[in-house]
């Protein structure tokens, strides 16, 4: 027995004594997958004569696509936006951006000119567009209707032109939409009803003409709604006042005639309302109710100054006592 553990001993201390393969006693090197000495004092790393492929002494290299092969003709090039093996990108407005990473394009106050190119309907993942207060001209390219995760819209401060039918059909995921100061024209088209999703709609100080329609009551999720400075006619549908949670009611500068309903009670949240220079002729005792920031206090808002309240410049031969000292100019000539 004392034999064998002395034996142990021996081997032991025998491999403690070995070189290593570079021939250092004690020493860390060893031999890699390709049959090469490495690490320890060779200063070579692991597998260094190990292509990309894993081929020992191989000629396969990773190219600016992180590609590996070894055929050098198929490296990949630079898109157009410089993008190493990019598909390309779409240059508009003296930029190039990348179809696949472009999900933001705010070009607002930018000194832009001209027409939209149609162009900008290729970057399908746009959710946010911002063209606003430039010199934009001419219509709203159709291709629009192909930027389908939009969620922000704001081509507002421009002089665009032209009617907006089937511009929304497809832009179901749609939060806001501003078009607000520019020369567009026409009815509103039956697809703007559709957006369940829309929070803001600004539609002011244009030509748009017509009646509103009743389907205005979908928009559930509407907060924000200025139609004002257009040329709308008719009397406002009563879908309208189910819009629990409009906060701001712009009507303005319109054509607008009838009463206002005792319904608009149901606007618990309603905080701003503009209706003057119209031909409203009769406004309820439930317009007390309204949480109406202030009668009288005005605010700047894209350098023009506002109201939060004001009905002046009707027809109005009704209305309740406590905005008596609010109505301003009316025309009573056919008040009973």
């Amino acid at each position: 027995m004392k034999k064998l553990i002395l034996l142990y001993i021996l081997l032991i201390v025998g491999c403690r004594e070995l070189d290593d393969c570079d021939g250092v006693k004690r020493g860390m090197a060893e031999v890699d997958d390709c049959g090469e000495c490495v690490r320890g004092t060779t200063g070579l790393v692991y597998n260094y004569l190990m292509d990309c492929s894993g081929e020992c002494n191989g000629n396969a290299t990773l190219d600016d696509c992180e590609v590996c092969d070894s055929d050098s003709t198929n490296d990949c090039v630079q898109d157009n936006c410089g993008i190493w093996g990019g598909i390309g990108g779409v240059e508009i407005f003296g930029g190039c951006y990348n179809i696949h990473v472009t999900t933001t394009l705010n070009l607002s106050q930018s000194e832009l000119v001209g027409e939209i190119p149609s162009e900008i309907g290729n970057l399908i993942n746009l959710k946010n567009l911002d063209l606003s207060f430039n010199t934009l001209q001419g219509v709203i390219p159709p291709e629009i209707s192909n930027l389908t995760n939009l969620e922000y819209l704001n081509l507002s401060r421009n002089e665009l032109t032209g009617e907006i039918h089937n511009l929304f059909t497809n832009l179901t995921k749609l939060e806001s939409i501003r078009l607000h100061a520019n020369q567009l024209d026409g009815i509103l088209p039956e697809e703007l009803w559709d957006l369940f999703h829309l929070r803001e709609l600004y539609l002011g100080d244009n030509n748009f003409s017509g009646e509103v329609s009743g389907d205005i009551g979908d928009l559930l999720n509407l907060e924000e709604l200025w139609l004002g400075k257009n040329n709308f006619t008719g009397e406002l549908p009563d879908r309208i006042w189910t819009l629990s949670n409009l906060w701001g009611l712009w009507l303005e500068e319109n054509n607008f005639e009838g009463i206002i309903p005792s319904a608009i009670s149901n606007l618990i949240q309603l905080t701003e309302l503009y209706l003057s220079d119209n031909q409203f002729i009769s406004l309820p005792d439930e317009i007390c109710s309204l949480p109406i920031t202030s009668y009288t206090s005005t605010y700047e808002w894209e350098g023009e100054t506002w109201k939060y309240f004001d009905i002046t410049n009707n027809k109005l031969c009704s209305y309740p006592a406590c905005i008596a000292d609010y109505v301003g100019t009316q025309d009573t000539s056919n008040c009973p």
